[in-house]
């Protein structure tokens, strides 16, 4: 199995979104 290399986001826009270099992923739950 491959490593996944993680990097700090952002908290917005929500949902996924293309940064040029890769995908961020801003989630929301209000229970957790």
């Amino acid at each position: 199995m491959t490593s996944v290399r993680t990097f700090l986001g952002y908290p917005y826009p929500l949902g996924a979104t293309w940064m040029g270099n890769g995908v961020n992923f801003a989630l929301f739950s209000e229970t957790a």
